[in-house]
């Protein structure tokens, strides 16, 4: 039974807001905490004058029933509280870890299965972001001493180029180098490393109501302001020169058309889409009609509660779609993510790769890996064995 809750506001990577909850039961005290995007102070304060009427509601709850904890949240909702998505998922998540005594991961039964991790090297100047992907590599160790060491490597390559600007809060590397650059330097580097490349294109960002603006990556391959059509020609061109293997959000959040029209070009591509869906199953099923992606990408931003995640992972699952848990790009140092991606069967988990936030998502990945029995890294598609590692330079 819940005996108490209470609201904190703190802060996140970035210096912004975030909600943490603590939530005490006859078992413990479990907490989440969740940053909230575009939140002033004022809209904190009006938060928790919103979670002082409410707070009563949720004691005496039964929280090993996170389910229909999740669906009161709901309802609330729905009867006119207005509930941030983030102070609902931070009190969901809090139920969670209380009826699973912190061991978020076990929700539904006990997994075998990790997911792939995807880890972000590089931020784009008109894309969003440069991945890689350590597919080959049968332990999460081994896949973070991997990511680990090709981020030193490029961050290294940067800086004796004369070409490094720092790094963002995320852990990535930020450069001079074009989007067009980026991708022919970290395509050598993950051929070099027999990992998988991926890109986050960013769409919504690009767009501008009539077509995608690149202000950073204009020339002869990358013209000014190409149209839908234009920008599917050039994804598929330069997917097939730099063996792009994971693209998410290729164009704007409404264009379910052009997805499909990219994936039917590149049918060895994973096309994502995460602002394309926006955790939203009914957007994901009308993607699956015209068969738009051959993966959701889950933004924890758009996640209202745990048991959502829940339905989308069930739903993917079930209509044969691959699911890709992602970190915020404002984070904290909470790991439950990482609990998620086993407990659902996450084919992908995309984090940063240094910083302290980062780091805290693989240290809990390695602690689940060490309860699970008989753990294995997922496998996302037909692959050779493993490469075998060698010496502590970890190249294959």
């Amino acid at each position: 039974m819940i005996q108490n809750v209470k609201l904190y506001t703190v802060l996140n990577s970035y210096g912004t807001y975030a909600v943490h909850v603590r939530m005490w039961t006859r078992s413990g005290c479990y907490t989440a905490t969740v940053p909230v995007h575009g939140q002033t102070l004022e809209d904190m304060t009006k938060m928790k004058v919103l979670f002082s009427s409410l707070r009563t509601n949720l004691i005496g709850l039964n929280e090993e029933d996170w389910v229909s904890f999740d669906s009161f949240l709901n309802q609330l909702n729905m009867g006119g509280k207005s509930i941030h998505p983030g102070l609902s998922l931070a009190l969901s998540l809090a139920c969670a870890r209380a009826a699973t005594q912190n061991e978020l991961w076990k929700l539904n039964g006990i997994k075998r299965w990790f997911p792939y991790i995807m880890g972000t090297i590089i931020l784009g100047k008109d894309w969003k972001e440069f991945l890689v992907v350590p597919d080959r590599e049968r332990t999460v160790m081994e896949a973070f001493e991997t990511l680990l060491e090709v981020w030193n490597i490029v961050g290294g390559e940067l800086k004796e180029k004369g070409l490094l600007r720092g790094r963002s809060v995320r852990g990535a590397w930020l450069s001079d180098l074009g989007d067009l650059e980026t991708l022919y330097f970290l395509r050598h580097v993950a051929d070099d490393w027999k990992m998988r490349l991926g890109v986050n294109v960013g769409g919504d960002d690009l767009w501008d109501g009539k077509s995608y603006r690149y202000r950073h990556s204009r020339g002869t391959v990358i013209r000014k302001h190409p149209a839908s059509d234009e920008q599917t020609s050039l994804l598929s061109a330069l997917t097939e020169q730099y063996k792009i293997w994971y693209m998410e959000d290729p164009f704007h959040g409404s264009d379910f058309l052009s997805y499909a029209n990219l994936g039917m070009k590149l049918e060895d591509t994973i096309i994502a889409g995460s602002a394309l869906y926006k955790a939203d199953i009914g957007r994901i099923r009308r993607g699956m009609k015209v068969r738009s992606t051959k993966a959701v990408t889950i933004n924890p931003v758009y996640l209202p509660t745990v048991s959502h995640l829940a339905a989308i992972s069930e739903f993917t699952r079930g209509n044969g779609l691959k699911l890709v848990l992602s970190r915020f790009e404002t984070e904290t140092g909470d790991s439950w993510v990482s609990d998620l991606s086993v407990a659902f069967r996450a084919d992908m988990l995309k984090v940063g790769i240094m910083e302290s936030d980062n780091i805290s998502k693989f240290n809990r990945l390695l602690e689940i890996w060490e309860d699970v029995p008989s753990p294995a890294m997922g496998k996302i598609c037909p692959q050779e064995q493993p490469a075998l590692r060698t010496a502590r330079t970890g190249k294959k």
